[in-house]
């Protein structure tokens, strides 16, 4: 009985520990995934911001608003 008590009490101590790595990884992973967020969004607002000019200067260009 007390064997078994023990093997118990050890796997316990294993799940604690597999836990606790869980949470960690979680912890990395939202910190990256919000990194990963806020460079997308630059990137993705800049692309509008170059777009844009370059759409406006065409236009500009097609209705002889600049020489």
């Amino acid at each position: 009985m007390g064997e078994r008590l023990a093997k118990l009490e050890s796997d316990v101590d294993y799940i604690k520990r597999d836990i606790s790595e869980i949470k960690t990884d979680i912890k990395e992973i939202r910190v990256d995934m919000r990194t990963d967020f806020k460079w997308l969004l630059g990137v993705g607002i800049g692309g509008l911001v170059g777009l844009g000019g370059i759409l406006g200067g065409l236009m500009a260009k097609g209705f002889h608003w600049i020489p």
